[in-house]
């Protein structure tokens, strides 16, 4: 609460000084600061107010950001595994992906302009594919029963590919034909 009221306060000061700016000084740019400033006074304010409506939470407020890492590390997410494969579980229900029905896998990373998302595609045998994310849960034991299934998988392919910044870095993790990266991408990235 005192953080929000410093921002509405904040917010009120600076949105006070463009009013000037654009009044006074006839200057075009302060249009900018005044928009900016005001909705941002606005937001807080309406926080404020109405501290429980959730269209006004905090993005920071996330359960995964709320956990400490081990549980993150450790957490199975949408994961079930087994010996020969593993459950997927989604909205549209839960896969049977068997481990020798991996074909290829694909990673690079996803400029989410301010930051990277590294990614990794999985190519499956009956034509089918997804994607996971280090955004979704279960990433981290994921990769280990990647890693424990398929010894030929680089044990550090995720953290390469981390640089440089905002280059998608398209790596060829594992192919079961051992193709290389362009024989196999040619195949899944048609365009």
């Amino acid at each position: 609460m005192k953080g929000t009221l410093k921002y509405v306060f904040l917010g009120l000061i600076m949105t006070g000084l463009f009013v000037w700016m654009v009044i006074e000084q006839k200057n075009i740019f302060a249009w900018f600061g005044l928009m900016l400033f005001g909705l941002m006074s606005l937001g807080y304010l309406l926080k404020l107010l109405f501290p429980n409506a959730t269209f006004l939470k905090d993005l920071k407020t996330t359960s995964v950001e709320n956990k400490p890492f081990d549980e993150i590390y450790n957490d199975n997410g949408f994961f079930e595994y087994k010996e020969n494969g593993f459950k997927l579980n989604s909205d549209g229900g839960q896969v049977e992906i068997k481990w020798d029905e991996i074909q290829t896998i694909f990673g690079y990373k996803a400029d989410l302009y301010t930051t990277d998302c590294i990614c990794a595609d999985i190519f499956l045998s009956n034509d089918n594919s997804f994607r996971i994310t280090e955004e979704t849960t279960g990433w981290f034991q994921f990769l280990i029963h990647l890693k424990e299934k398929f010894p030929a998988i680089d044990r550090s392919w995720e953290i390469e590919i981390m640089l440089p910044a905002f280059d998608p870095k398209l790596t060829l993790v594992y192919d079961r034909a051992n193709r290389t990266l362009d024989e196999a991408s040619k195949q899944y990235y048609k365009d």
